[in-house]
């Protein structure tokens, strides 16, 4: 499961337009005052000042949906823009690419995939998507150690705890 709209633990790429119309691609949340949107077929980068994960690099719950949903669109794309995503995703997580490297990589993918990614997204967004058995695993274990703490927690934590327990027992059944 390596293609573009798939990468769990990639940066999404971020449009980003200033006040003067000039635009740039980055993998980082825009500076404030300027437009944003992602690059279609890219997950989002986290807004800056947080994000889903509870503490620290834990899988949230809504990080394994999405991860889930990411391998059901991979899974219904052709086996072309499936090696043209796996190739835009090599060149956003990799350390060597440059810039225009991952545009043109992105820019490939979402030319020649882009309908099929928004096709698959549609009908992957009439469904409930549920986190996959590896992910469930890991999130009751998370659950078990957040548990563990109860004691210590402040009221909005618990609040967040329970949120967080009943996603995971509804979702990984």
């Amino acid at each position: 499961m390596g293609g573009l709209v798939m990468a769990p633990a990639q940066a999404g790429v971020q449009k980003c337009t200033a006040a003067d119309g000039k635009v740039v691609f980055s993998d980082q949340p825009c500076p404030e005052g300027q437009a944003s949107s992602s690059v279609r077929g890219v997950p989002e980068a986290k807004p800056m000042g947080g994000g889903t994960r509870d503490q620290g690099s834990r899988l949230s719950y809504e990080d394994a949906v999405q991860r889930a949903r990411r391998a059901e669109v991979h899974a219904a794309l052709s086996p072309v823009c499936r090696a043209l995503g796996d190739k835009a995703s090599s060149a956003v997580r990799s350390d060597t690419s440059s810039l225009e490297e991952v545009k043109l990589a992105v820019s490939q993918f979402e030319s020649k995939c882009g309908d099929q990614v928004l096709q698959a997204s549609v009908r992957n967004n009439t469904t409930r998507a549920v986190p996959n058995a590896a992910d469930c695993r890991a999130l009751r274990q998370s659950l078990e150690d957040q548990r563990a703490r109860m004691k210590t927690m402040t009221n909005k934590e618990l609040q967040e705890f329970a949120k967080f327990q009943n996603e995971v027992s509804v979702g990984c059944r």
